[in-house]
């Protein structure tokens, strides 16, 4: 066979293939889709063509929605308030791709499927046209429903689900987002609380408190507030407070302030959920009432929310803080390190008087050390410093003598993991550095960390999870001794005088 044969062949091979894709397999999967839209109530209407919705809503409010110039849903009667996205859209949906389950071509009077003057009517309108659609009884087989097109004699029945669509509260038609924002935009906050505020500042990507100090801030905190904020949902609506309401505001459990990067006016978006054209978002939390809190944005409608959401909000100025002790990822850890100086007794030779020293090693995953610890207990240790977080924060800086009170000078307690040698060599990097002092059963454990200035003050429950004296390391990290294997037989009792026994040898 000659090239030009090959290519010829070639050539229609291809175009047979194109044609069976295009015709046969996405083809048939194009008419299978416009058939479907052909048996539709509403022929040639799409979800994003319906430009607004009139229903009666399930507690009997006639409520409008309509799509603003971004498209976005907006209910504007019985008052102007976001809508909530999902369910217009899901209204849209159910409107536009309505099918019919069965179709009676010659029905009875309306009245008889609930279609007459007692009919949930739907109107919407789409590509410049009103359409309206009345939804009747259950139907009494099958989970469907009775429906019919305004000015159709037609009766249609329809599935449930679809219908459940138009059944709304209109407490369901409105955004329960207390607060609409892009948490990527916060670049500052300042929360406030009876008795106290914090102010901090993101730079250089990372948070860091600016006021009533600068220190460090808890990022992972911050980011868990800011998801917090734009997760809160109202489970109702107080549109027109009166004083009782107003006066849990005065002055709020909780207030914050979140200032946003500005970006271009043409990504604004509406006022409600895209506030760059105001650079601050405030929210403030009332008192208790009713069991419930009621909460404050820029509008005049409060929120009611459950009243436990106030302890989603930090309220102390350390809770803002970084305190973070050590951090490191579990595996890289290979090597613990704990040294006791608190029991004045003659330790280790080698580590001198006062000091016991103590190693263990991860080989092949598994701890091993010399006194060997109780099984899983060397893996938890190391767990624990992984993310050793202190409860709060006693001093910026404290001199020798206040250490030397506190029993960090010398420290009780050194504990000290060490990661693997890098592979090019060097030395091995310290993955944590911390050393304990006094424990107190009822404020904690003071404690510190290599390259921070503060006294920290660990929970008291961290003397559950680490050794703070060699007492308690050996008690309960330190495997007991092992039994003896087996007990040797005792000797027989030497014979009487006169009685049957061995002769002694000669």
């Amino acid at each position: 066979m000659n090239p030009r044969t090959t290519w010829i062949l070639a050539f229609v091979a291809a175009a047979l293939g194109a044609f069976i894709w295009l015709y046969e397999i996405r083809g048939e999967a194009d008419r299978s889709a416009a058939q479907a839209a052909a048996k539709r109530i509403f022929v040639g209407v799409e979800p994003d063509d319906v430009d607004w919705v009139e229903l009666r809503t399930r507690d009997g409010v006639d409520a409008r929605l309509e799509r603003d110039a971004s498209a976005r849903w907006r209910l504007v009667r019985p008052l102007d308030f976001p809508a909530d996205e999902p369910t217009a859209d899901g209204i849209a949906s159910a409107l536009a791709e309505l099918d019919p389950i069965a179709d009676i071509a010659t029905p009875q009077a309306p009245e008889v499927y609930g279609l007459g003057d007692a009919a949930h009517v739907v109107r919407f309108g789409a590509k410049g046209a009103e359409h309206a659609l009345r939804v009747g009884r259950d139907a009494p087989v099958g989970a469907a429903r009775y429906a019919a097109r305004d000015g159709d004699a037609r009766v249609f029945t329809v599935a449930s689900w679809r219908a459940n669509a138009f059944d709304k509260d209109l407490a369901a038609l409105r955004d329960a987002r207390v607060l609409a924002f892009d948490r990527e935009r916060v670049g500052a906050l300042t929360a406030r609380w009876p008795g106290g505020e914090v102010a901090l500042a993101k730079r250089d990507g990372a948070w860091r408190v600016t006021a009533p100090l600068d220190a460090p801030a808890d990022s992972d905190r911050v980011a868990d507030l800011l998801s917090d904020l734009s997760y809160l949902r109202a489970e109702g609506f107080v549109d027109a407070p009166g004083e009782a309401e107003r006066a849990t505001l005065d002055p709020p459990a909780y207030a914050i302030e979140l200032e946003l990067a500005a970006t271009d006016a043409g990504d604004a978006g509406d006022a409600d959920d895209a506030p760059a054209a105001r650079d601050v978002l405030q929210l403030a939390i009332g008192g208790e009432i009713d069991g419930a809190r009621l909460v404050r944005t820029a509008g005049t409608t409060l929120f009611r929310v459950g009243a436990d959401r106030l302890d989603d909000f930090p309220r102390r100025v350390v809770d803002y803080r970084d305190r973070t002790l050590a951090r490191f990822a579990i595996g890289d850890a290979e090597r613990l390190e704990i040294a006791f100086h608190d029991d004045g007794e003659g330790g280790d030779a080698a580590s001198g008087p006062g000091t016991f020293a103590f190693e263990a090693h991860r080989e092949a995953g598994a701890w091993t050390s010399t006194p060997p610890l109780r099984e899983g207990m060397a893996s938890a240790l190391v767990a624990s410093l992984s993310q050793l977080v202190a409860e709060d924060v006693d001093a910026e800086w404290i001199g020798d003598e206040e250490r030397a009170a506190l029993g960090l000078a010398p420290p009780r307690v050194e504990l000290r993991v060490v990661g693997a040698v890098p592979e090019g060599g060097g030395e091995a990097p310290v993955l944590a550095d911390v050393s304990l002092g006094r424990a107190a059963p009822s404020r904690g454990v003071a404690a510190t960390a290599a390259g921070r200035d503060e006294l920290f003050r660990l929970a008291p429950r961290a003397a559950d999870d680490l050794p703070v004296s060699r007492a308690a390391f050996e008690e309960r990290f330190v495997a007991p001794p092992e039994a003896p294997s087996g007990d040797a037989p005792p000797a027989p009792p030497a014979p009487a005088d006169g009685a049957p026994g061995v002769a002694a040898p000669r």
